[in-house]
């Protein structure tokens, strides 16, 4: 089960554009293995990156395409010979790929940390007795 959810992580990385309903499948199957919370080591940054990329992605989004989209003076222009163009969107596109490849990133940051969560379950279900232990690296 730890690998479909790793292999469906991998594939909502590699699409261009992620969607809410590739994260949801993904962060669905993720919670299923809430016993390797515990071991995770960057889950306050990717909660985080996740919320910082869900709300200005929105707000980039909307200026992008809806804001620029709407002509406030429509009403002035009623003459049949000069129609009033469209004026393009106030945010730069740059901005919301930028904020797409904060979501990718943290969606990678979630797949590893979960595999190093799982490796270091295992190790020490393997190795109790280092459980707590603050082992260091010797020079000799």
């Amino acid at each position: 089960m730890l690998a479909f959810t790793i292999l469906v992580g991998v594939m909502t990385l590699f699409k261009p554009y992620t969607t809410v309903a590739d994260s949801a499948l993904f962060f669905g199957l993720f919670m299923i293995f809430s016993n390797l919370f515990r071991y995770m080591r960057v889950s306050f940054y990717i909660g985080n990156m996740l919320v910082y990329a869900v709300v200005l992605g929105a707000a980039f989004f909307h200026l992008w395409t809806i804001e620029g989209a709407t002509n406030k003076n429509t009403s002035t222009y009623w003459i049949r010979s000069q129609q009033p163009k469209k004026k393009k969107g106030s945010g730069n596109v740059n901005f919301f790929y930028a904020i797409t490849l904060a979501y990718g990133f943290a969606h990678i940051l979630a797949v590893i940390d979960l595999i190093y969560a799982h490796r270091r379950y295992h190790y020490d279900a393997a190795h109790p007795e280092f459980i707590g232990l603050n082992l260091k690296m010797s020079n000799s």
